[in-house]
């Protein structure tokens, strides 16, 4: 789904899960710049704004914003992960390792969790943030040596990363910079009060740290160790049943168990539901030589494929909570929903926009789950109240869900440290996840 100006979480994991992102230098580059320079590189081509950027060492976690014409972000995804890949397996040959056929993950899709509400965008800032504590790769989120591209970046806008060399100075300039703004609904919800939201969350999650740390069990791995892993380390234990057995990954995200949240949860399940439907109906339409494709429309959320083949887009439906414009459109669209929108933006007009909502400024928008956001209490303390005890409700109930889980471990339970060359070549020569289903495969 590709919905205008929407708040997402991204999430792409590695090939087999494999620690190539682990914290430090690799050929005198820091590792994490190369992603944030690929990062920059791919937000001046589509527009896309970024939020918070966290970079753990066989994933990563970013905020964004789709942009207020869409069709963007899967752009904004290609460009990252292709450029980044390429630039990493550079300094791993550099450095002397194997470079991999793949640094991430070919056989999934990066993950877009919609976030609708304030309290969604809260609760994943937070999550994703306390990611490497809730890991066990550190004791405290200051003790991390990778990337965490987080709220206090917003106030100044941007962040400058130095051109790695392993981009090539001819095509690419010295510094890049990544532009930064806080996500709109938690703005909006705090009347543009940029100071008070990054206080509000550093508060917040300085709370669920202590309690992420008193459920932890075991020491953690700490800086000196983590950066001295082997690149082609991985998970030793298998992944768990339910993530090979086809669950259902959630696309948007709801918090909030009262009978409005569950009710807006409903809706907006019922809304994908219709919308793969559609979808597939379109295509099948699209496909087929005897239909007129000037007559085949697409549900709305359909805008990658407007700008890439000018396919026709129905409006959104009356009553969409989710698939809907979270900002007004552009005053210079150029007409109506059979007409594509704009393919870019230029590097000045992230700028300014960037800089235009981290200061507080006028946000013309419409939230998703904006619903939620206005059953809060209407007196600001208490507003903020409220929103702190739904982000705290939802962070229990995922430790309570982890306490509970017997096969759950921490990475550095998981991983496969070792010296031994002959296991790292053995490491390095895995094709498979190595887990065997419990039933056979059936017969053709």
């Amino acid at each position: 789904m590709d919905i205008p100006g929407s708040s997402l979480m991204l999430t792409r994991r590695t090939e087999l899960r494999k620690l190539f992102w682990r914290p430090g230098e690799l050929a005198g580059v820091r590792v994490g710049d190369v992603f944030l320079y690929a990062m920059a590189w791919a937000q001046e081509e589509t527009g896309v704004a970024v939020n918070q950027v966290v970079m753990m060492p066989n994933h990563h976690h970013t905020h964004v914003e789709q942009t207020p014409e869409g069709g963007q972000l899967g752009d904004f995804q290609r460009r990252l992960h292709r450029e980044s890949s390429i630039a990493l397996k550079k300094l791993l040959a550099a450095e002397g390792y194997e470079a991999p056929p793949s640094v991430w993950c070919g056989s999934s899709k990066t993950h877009q969790l919609h976030l609708v509400g304030a309290a969604a965008e809260a609760a994943t800032l937070t999550y994703a943030r306390l990611n490497p504590v809730a890991a066990g790769l550190v004791g405290r989120l200051e003790d991390y040596p990778g990337v965490i591209v987080t709220w206090e970046d917003w106030k100044r806008g941007y962040i400058e990363v130095p051109r790695p060399w392993c981009f090539d100075g001819r095509k690419h300039p010295p510094v890049r910079r990544l532009w930064l703004r806080a996500p709109r609904q938690l703005l909006a919800l705090f009347e543009g009060d940029l100071g008070a939201l990054v206080y509000w969350l550093e508060k917040l999650a300085r709370g669920e740290e202590r309690a992420v740390r008193a459920a932890m069990k075991g020491a953690p791995m700490g800086a000196e160790r983590l950066m001295a892993l082997h690149p082609w380390t991985e998970p030793t234990a298998p992944r768990k049943d339910r993530e090979l057995q086809g669950r259902v990954v959630p696309t948007f995200k709801v918090v909030g168990d009262d009978e409005e949240a569950e009710r807006i949860r409903a809706h907006c399940a019922d809304e994908v539901t219709a919308y793969r439907g559609d979808h597939r109906k379109a295509e099948k339409k699209w496909a087929d030589p005897k239909v007129d494709r000037k007559t085949v429309v697409y549900p709305f959320g359909n805008h990658l494929r407007r700008l890439r083949d000018h396919v026709r887009v129905a409006p959104p439906k009356d009553d969409a909570i989710l698939l809907r414009p979270a900002v007004a459109p552009p005053e210079s669209d150029p007409g109506g929903p059979d007409e594509p929108a704009p393919a870019e933006r230029s590097g000045e007009q992230v700028a300014a926009a960037s800089a235009g909502s981290s200061s507080g400024g006028h946000v013309d928008f419409l939230a998703l789950g904006a619903e939620l956001d206005a059953a809060l209490p209407d007196d600001p303390v208490e507003k903020k109240k409220a929103l702190r005890a739904l982000v705290e409700h939802e962070a229990a109930e995922q430790r309570e869900a982890l306490a509970e889980d017997d096969d759950h471990e921490t990475l550095p339970e998981r991983i496969q440290a070792t010296d031994d060359p002959a296991d790292l070549r053995a490491q390095t020569t895995r094709r498979t996840e190595r887990v065997t289903p419990d039933e056979p495969a059936p017969k053709k």
